[in-house]
C-alpha cells in the first residue's frame, strides 16, 4: 500500500461520475483519499452517488463540497474553499478531474 493522501477535486458536472470512480479505484492502495465537489450542483443519477459516496465512506475515503445542496442531498461534509486549500497543501498528490 503506497502511503499518503491524495485528493480528487471535480468542478465540471460532465466528469462527476468519473471523479467518483477514480476516488473508489484508487482507495485499495492509498491510506487516504477525499473527493471535493466544487461549485456545482451534483448531477446525475442520485442512487449512483449515494452509493457510491456510501462506499467511499465504508472504505475509509471522505467526500466534501461547497455547495450547499449536494451536502443535503447526499449527505456529504461541507467545506470551505479556503479549507480546501489548506487540505490540497497537504495532500501527497492532487488530481484534477
Amino acid at each position: 500500500m503506497m502511503s499518503g493522501q491524495i485528493a480528487v477535486l471535480v468542478k465540471d458536472t460532465d466528469r462527476q461520475t468519473e471523479a467518483l470512480r477514480v476516488s473508489l479505484g484508487l482507495l485499495p492502495t492509498m491510506q487516504m483519499v477525499s473527493l471535493y465537489f466544487l461549485n456545482r450542483e451534483i448531477d446525475g443519477d442520485a442512487d449512483f452517488f449515494i452509493q457510491g459516496f456510501d462506499h467511499l465512506k465504508e472504505m475509509g475515503g471522505q467526500c466534501y463540497s461547497n455547495h450547499g445542496e449536494n451536502v443535503e442531498r447526499f449527505d456529504i461534509e461541507f467545506i470551505t474553499k479556503k479549507e480546501i486549500g489548506r487540505r490540497l497543501k497537504q495532500a501527497s498528490l492532487v488530481i484534477p478531474v
